[in-house]
């Protein structure tokens, strides 16, 4: 019986070090994908202000499941901008593809709105 609750003792251990493992590598992860992030986005204002002028209507586009819920979602981002959508579904009407066109001050209000959008699941960004 002492031999069980040692090995139980044992496993109980390895287990909590592996968790401990897990978390401290998926915590680190998350670092390094937040900093990539930070950096594409960087990178992408940088390349705004080459290749466009501000202010200036800038169109989005998105590709979503399909599902009126998320289309929403996107939608409410863009409230406050005197938004044009259109959307189109898929041959087979798995996805859809949403165009937004708003009205953009500078390549940092284009880059919030993408971190917006960004930071819903299931959505690519174009």
């Amino acid at each position: 019986m002492t031999k069980i609750r040692l090995l139980d003792g044992f496993l109980c251990l390895i287990l909590v070090w592996y968790q401990i493992g897990i978390t401290k590598y998926m915590s680190e992860n998350k670092k390094e994908q937040e900093r990539t992030q930070e950096e594409f986005y960087a990178r992408l204002k940088n390349e705004l202000n080459k290749v466009e002028s501000f202010p200036s209507n800038f169109t989005y586009k998105f590709i979503v499941p399909t599902d009126n819920k998320k289309i929403a979602e996107i939608q409410s981002i863009f409230d406050n901008t005197n938004p044009q959508f259109s959307t189109k579904e898929s041959s087979k009407g798995k996805y859809t593809s949403i165009t937004v066109v708003v009205y953009v001050l500078d390549a940092a209000q284009v880059v919030h709105y993408y971190k917006q959008v960004g930071a819903l699941e299931g959505v690519i960004m174009l």
